[in-house]
C-alpha cells in the first residue's frame, strides 16, 4: 500500500467530521477537540446508554450553539486563569448567570465540568461513569450544545440547553 493512502486513511475521520460540520454550526476558530468532542457526544446519544442503572434511549444530536459554547469557553478559561474547579464561578456566578450573560433564552439547562483530561475520550469516559454528568449527556430534553476547553490544566465545560 503506497505510504499517502496510510494517511489518507488516518485523516479521513477527522476531513468527514469537519465537512459534515456547515459554517452555521460552528464558530470559525474552534479547536477540533471540542468539535470531537461534540460528534462523541452525539454518538453516544444516538446509541442509547445506561447511566449507572438508569437506561436512555437513543436521543437526538445535539446542535451546536455559539451562545453556549462563550457560556462554556468563559467558564473553562477562569477556572483555569484562577486555579478552581466548581460550577460557581469564583465571584459567584452561576452556569445560569453565565448563560443570561450571552443572551440565550432557555427553557432548561445542564451543566457538566470536569479537568485533567487531556483527550475529548477521556473526558466523555468521566462524564459517562459519573451517573449526574451521563444523565445531562443523555436528557432529550436538551437540544442544544456548547464546549469550552481550555488547554491550561485541562479544564472542561459542557452546557446543554433548549431554547425557549
Amino acid at each position: 500500500m503506497p505510504r499517502y493512502l496510510h494517511f489518507v486513511i488516518a485523516i479521513l475521520p477527522v476531513l468527514l467530521l469537519i465537512s459534515s460540520c456547515s459554517k452555521d454550526d460552528v464558530e470559525p476558530g474552534i479547536p477540533l477537540i471540542k468539535l470531537e468532542l461534540l460528534e462523541l457526544v452525539n454518538e453516544v446519544r444516538s446509541q442509547g446508554y445506561n447511566c449507572n442503572g438508569a437506561y436512555f434511549f437513543p436521543a437526538e444530536p445535539l446542535k451546536w450553539n455559539d451562545k453556549l459554547y462563550k457560556a462554556a469557553q468563559i467558564h473553562a478559561d477562569d477556572m483555569s486563569e484562577n486555579s478552581y474547579f466548581s460550577h460557581n464561578s469564583a465571584d459567584g456566578r452561576t452556569p445560569r448567570d453565565r448563560i443570561n450573560e450571552q443572551n440565550y433564552s432557555w427553557s432548561t439547562f445542564g451543566e457538566n465540568i470536569a479537568y485533567g483530561f487531556a483527550s475529548a475520550q477521556g473526558v466523555l469516559n468521566a462524564w459517562l461513569s459519573s451517573e449526574g454528568h451521563c444523565k445531562n449527556i443523555m436528557k432529550r430534553e436538551f437540544s442544544e450544545i456548547g464546549i469550552g476547553y481550555t488547554e491550561n490544566g485541562h479544564y472542561w465545560v459542557q452546557v446543554l440547553a433548549h431554547p425557549r
